[in-house]
């Protein structure tokens, strides 16, 4: 389960990403209730991550900081980066410095197979052609996991097609 609190919020007032989060219903106390009604169905819950969130007011700390600590808080299993093209390596040794790993998915990912170690999910994007297409990241690391979207499709036969061979491995 991916959370989105920023969207359409971002930018209104000077409350961060992080901000919005907590302020969601509830608060902290809430989200971490939450999120533990999800892991008792065996459901894993993220939340994004904005680099791109610079006028808004200061946490404090590098973003990667910010989010390992707010996720461990939660208890939230990992972080999608909205627009990242692979997550940096400091978010995974933040999120590893918090005793609470995270997953970390970026919306872009490359092929740099170093990342690969730390980017455990990544989207599949869009367009898929007739015959589907074996993800190279799949490929090279069977663990990985590519999220398949196609936001504004009204088939989506495709896309289901086409992650039936991403989940595979085929």
């Amino acid at each position: 389960m991916l959370i989105w609190p920023v969207y359409p919020n971002i930018g209104i007032d000077n409350r961060n990403q992080y901000d919005l989060t907590r302020d969601m219903p509830g608060g902290i106390a809430g989200l971490k209730q939450m999120t533990a009604d999800f892991h008792r169905r065996g459901v894993r819950v993220l939340f994004p991550v904005m680099p791109w969130d610079q006028g808004t007011r200061d946490e404090g700390v590098p973003n990667w900081v910010a989010t390992a600590r707010l996720m461990a808080e939660i208890g939230a299993d990992g972080v999608n980066g909205d627009t990242f093209n692979g997550m940096p390596r400091a978010f995974r040794e933040a999120s590893d410095a918090t005793g609470k790993p995270l997953v970390f998915e970026p919306e872009h990912f490359t092929t740099d197979e170093e990342r690969l170690a730390w980017n455990n999910q990544s989207w599949g994007y869009w367009e898929y052609p007739f015959l589907p297409m074996v993800a190279k990241l799949k490929w090279l690391e069977p663990r990985h996991m590519v999220n398949v979207c196609n936001r504004w499709v009204h088939d989506k036969t495709d896309d289901l097609q086409y992650a039936f061979f991403k989940w595979r491995g085929l």
